[in-house]
C-alpha cells in the first residue's frame, strides 16, 4: 500500500528533474537570429566569398529565412582537377563555442564529365575553434576546424534527393587552410532535399572533444589530445555554401548548385 502510494510522486519528481535538466540544457543556447527582419543584419553577419566566382551568387533574407544560392561552372581550359569557393555568411563579432542552425536544401546540381567525375556540393556550419601551436601571425596554420555539412558527392550511389550529414575535424597546414590533415569524419545521417533538419556544433575542452548533432538523432564525437589553450588566429564561426566542381571539356557543362534556406541560428557561449 504505501509502496503503490508513492509511486506517483516518485515518478513526477523524476519528471520534474527531467524538465529541469532540459531547460537548464536548453537555456544555455541564445538565439542569434531568427532572419525576421526585411534585409540580412550586418551587425549580425558578414557576407563574403572566396574564390574563383565561375557563376552566381545570392543572400537574402525573406520571410523569417536567410537564402543562400550559389551556382559555378567547371574551368573549360582543363581536363584535371576541381574548381572551389565558398559563400560566406560568418557570424560577426562574436566567437561562441557552439553554433546550431535549422537549415533546409531546397534544392542542388552537381553535373560531372565522364572523364572527371569528382567534385562535391555543401551547406555547412562550421568553426575554427582553436589553434594547437604554434601560432603564425595572419594564417590559419595549426588552427583546428570542425564543421557540420549537409554535402552531395559526385558519384554518390544515393537517391537523387538524398544528402550525408556528415562532422569531420581538420588541421589546417597552410595559410588559407586549403591544405591540412583531416583528423576524423563521421557520418551523422541522412537527409532529403526540401527537409528541414537542426545541426549542432560544439566545441567541449574540458573534455578535448568536438560534439555534433543531426536532430535528434545519436550525438557523435570527435576527441583530440592537441593542447587547445592557444585561440585560433581567425576565430571564424560560419554557415557557407561551398562547392567543388570538376573541371572539364565534354557536353554538359560541369556545374554546381545549391539553393539554402536558414532558419534560426543559435549560439553557445
Amino acid at each position: 500500500m504505501g509502496k503503490s502510494a508513492s509511486r506517483p510522486v516518485i515518478v513526477a519528481l523524476a519528471l520534474a528533474w527531467s524538465l529541469f535538466f532540459t531547460s537548464v540544457h536548453a537555456a544555455d543556447w541564445v538565439l542569434y537570429d531568427d532572419f525576421q527582419n526585411k534585409t540580412v543584419d550586418v551587425y549580425n553577419w558578414k557576407v563574403g566569398f572566396s574564390g574563383p566566382l565561375n557563376g552566381e551568387t545570392a543572400v537574402y533574407e525573406n520571410f523569417g529565412q536567410l537564402h543562400l544560392l550559389l551556382r559555378a561552372y567547371g574551368d573549360l581550359a582543363t581536363d584535371q582537377g576541381t574548381t572551389g569557393a565558398d559563400l560566406r555568411t560568418d557570424l560577426r563579432g562574436v566567437s561562441p563555442r557552439g553554433i546550431m542552425a535549422d537549415i533546409e536544401v531546397k534544392k542542388y546540381d552537381l553535373t560531372v564529365c565522364p572523364e572527371n567525375a569528382q567534385g562535391k556540393v555543401r551547406t555547412r556550419i562550421g568553426a575554427m575553434f582553436f589553434n594547437k601551436g604554434p601560432q603564425v601571425p595572419n594564417s590559419y596554420e595549426n588552427n583546428i576546424w570542425a564543421s557540420i555539412q549537409l554535402v552531395r558527392y559526385a558519384g554518390s550511389t544515393d537517391a537523387a534527393d538524398i544528402l550525408t550529414a556528415e562532422m569531420y575535424a581538420f588541421l589546417c597546414a597552410d595559410t588559407n587552410c586549403y591544405q591540412g590533415t583531416t583528423l576524423q569524419t563521421l557520418e551523422l545521417g541522412k537527409v532529403t532535399v526540401g527537409q528541414k533538419v537542426q545541426l549542432r556544433l560544439e566545441w567541449d575542452p574540458e573534455n578535448n572533444r568536438i560534439l555534433g548533432q543531426l536532430n535528434e538523432n545519436p550525438e557523435q564525437t570527435i576527441a583530440y589530445d592537441f593542447d587547445d589553450t592557444l585561440p585560433p588566429w581567425y576565430p571564424v564561426r560560419t554557415i557557407q555554401l561551398n562547392y567543388s566542381v570538376p573541371n572539364g571539356q565534354c557536353q554538359e557543362r560541369p556545374v554546381a548548385f545549391m539553393h539554402s534556406t536558414i532558419q534560426k541560428v543559435w549560439v553557445l557561449y
